[in-house]
């Protein structure tokens, strides 16, 4: 800690920070990151990742923070080409849940599932894709807004969209 002449106040240094070359307010070295992550990817628990890294001396919290500040990149789905007048069959269905929070206060949620095809051989679906809206059961979310959904999901996995029929 010492005084700066430019801020006028007390200033604190952390000088293992600055040795080991962390950024500001960031405790978990890279080593350690990606001792998390690694085990994230093999389905472990948060208190298994806190018992393997037992000498980083790191929280459950950490290891949430570090969860949730993971930038996971989507797939890239490979279109399916329509023909002209080819049917893309629509399925919704929605679904209601209640889930419990840590202060055992439970919240309803709602979630429409919307399933699309283009056919149906031997009872077995042909280019299959699945998408989800989950939202508290009092929002609102409107015809309009699940038919802009459906668009922009069919608009993703198919190509020639314009030219196809949605059933």
């Amino acid at each position: 800690e010492y005084f700066d002449e430019k801020l006028q106040k007390l200033v604190r240094v952390c000088l293992v920070d600055e040795k080991m070359e962390l950024p500001k307010y960031k405790r978990i070295g890279e080593d350690i990151e990606d001792t998390i992550i690694e085990n994230f990817a093999d389905g472990k628990r948060y208190r298994d990742i806190c018992a393997i890294c037992k000498q980083a001396g790191i929280s459950l919290s950490s290891v949430h923070r570090v969860f949730k500040n993971l930038k996971i990149n989507e797939a890239n789905p490979v279109k399916v080409k329509l023909e002209k007048n080819q049917p893309i069959f629509v399925a919704i269905d929605d679904g209601h849940r209640k889930f419990w929070d840590f202060k055992r206060k439970g919240t309803k949620y709602s979630m429409r599932l919307i399933v699309t095809y283009t056919d149906n051989i031997n009872h077995k679906v042909q280019n299959k894709r699945v998408k989800a809206i989950i939202r508290k059961t009092r929002t609102p979310i409107g015809v309009k807004k699940t038919a802009e959904f459906v668009k922009d999901h069919c608009q993703k996995f198919y190509e020639n969209i314009e030219q196809a029929k949605i059933i």
